[in-house]
């Protein structure tokens, strides 16, 4: 990995999470069993990070999937089991008040290339989940936006 700006950390672990880190960019690497949002939120408040973005692939045993309609304020939660690949899995870092929020959303395919996405409130892995952290050292701040109600980046 070139370094940028800074020196690179070979592979360090923080708890079970595995990390690669290279002056504001991170490679995260969970394992079986971890959960997703809970390690990477873990990672984030021990690292300082004020905000950024998330990619990354991965494999799930089960997950909690979140549905918030933008206009009626409503959401609907529904749990997955079994062997679901992130077909895609993207998402950013901010903050409400002083306690940092990793939101992400995800497509999951199933064995039968069934597929479902929505935004992923928790995930625990299956094999290993691959994560890449682009990082900002500003806090970005997520407060309710007046018309909706919803959560919104304030930027």
């Amino acid at each position: 990995m070139h370094c940028r700006g800074g020196a690179l950390e070979l592979g360090y672990e923080e708890g079970s999470v595995r990390v690669l880190a290279d002056g504001d960019r991170y490679l995260v690497r969970l394992d079986q069993g971890e959960e997703v949002v809970e390690s990477l939120t873990t990672m984030i408040r021990g690292r300082g990070i004020g905000g950024g973005s998330i990619s990354g692939i991965g494999m799930f045993s089960q997950v909690e999937l979140l549905f918030q309609d933008p206009v009626t304020g409503q959401s609907q939660r529904r749990s997955l089991e079994g062997s679901l690949s992130a077909v895609s899995l993207l998402g950013n870092i901010s903050y409400r008040g002083y306690l940092p929020e990793v939101t992400l959303a995800v497509v999951l395919a199933d064995a039968e290339f069934d597929v479902r996405g929505g935004r992923l409130v928790s995930g625990e892995v299956l094999g290993s989940c691959e994560l890449f952290v682009n990082s900002v050292v500003e806090r970005v701040k997520r407060l309710p936006e007046e018309r909706s109600g919803m959560p919104l980046l304030q930027v």
